[in-house]
């Protein structure tokens, strides 16, 4: 293959944007198994030991875990090809 082949495929693999997806669905997998993971223990700790504490960790775990996903797809919205940016002519 030449090099003008090697670069539309490279131009294609990244308008597709596969690496900053597989990212974003693998860090929204994690998120939702923390959340879950988290309340899970919550829910099952008995109610005479849950405590103020335990609450704030919960909230403050999920929290913490979901804002940063929200990041993440800001990010990535704002990031990538302008495709209504013209290529000067050669």
């Amino acid at each position: 293959m030449n090099k003008t082949k090697w670069l539309d495929w490279a131009e294609i693999f990244d308008s597709w944007r596969l690496v900053p997806r597989t990212i974003l669905y693998a860090f929204g997998a994690w998120t939702i198994y923390i959340a879950d993971r988290t309340l899970f223990w919550y829910f099952h700790l008995p109610l005479a030991e849950r405590t103020v504490q335990d609450a704030g960790l919960v909230t403050g775990v999920i929290t913490a875990v979901t804002s940063i996903f929200g990041l993440c797809i800001k990010f990535y919205n704002t990031s990538g090809r302008d495709w209504d940016k013209r290529d000067p002519p050669p």
